[in-house]
């Protein structure tokens, strides 16, 4: 047998050797994105399970007694603003704990003036309602990072195949 016929299948073996080794890291590349997507997805879901949370809690502070509605309110507000992804509603979240408070006070026969935050033409609906946009923003805004995650984790698994 001559040089060619032992070298030939030598070299051979190396270069699938090689190539195994790539494949199998490129794998393991390819399984670590896609957990990290996922983890990234599972947390986009839990931010807003604890948002949407916070939120009914702070709308169901509300009650008949005046002292009892504003100490909720005030509570809440707090639990709200301490939620890392709640930074887009926090004017708005603001405006309707002035809101609540003034009125609270003023039933309680105790006249407040209103923040710096409330504007003239302001009202507790208008508040109200920048906070419902405020939150539909932030879902919004979760929803596409989900989405786009969901995509790069189809485009690796179509790599994959």
């Amino acid at each position: 047998m001559d040089i060619w016929g032992i070298a030939v299948p030598s070299v051979i073996s190396v270069v699938n050797i090689f190539v195994t080794i790539h494949v199998a890291r490129m794998t393991k590349q390819t399984q670590k994105l896609l957990s990290s997507n996922e983890k990234e997805i599972q947390q986009i879901d839990s931010n807003l399970e604890h948002l949407r949370e916070d939120l009914v809690r702070f709308y169901s502070a509300f009650s008949t007694s005046p002292k009892e509605t504003m100490a909720n309110v005030l509570v809440a507000y707090e639990i709200l603003m301490a939620n890392p992804i709640a930074t887009a509603l926090r004017k708005a979240a603001y405006k309707v704990r002035e809101f609540t408070t003034a009125e609270a006070m003023n039933r309680l026969g105790t006249s407040v003036k209103t923040d710096f935050a409330i504007k003239p033409g302001d009202t507790y609906q208008s508040s109200i309602d920048e906070l419902s946009e405020a939150y539909r923003q932030i879902v919004e805004e979760q929803n596409q990072k989900r989405t786009n995650l969901l995509n790069d984790k189809s485009k690796k698994n179509h790599l994959k195949s």
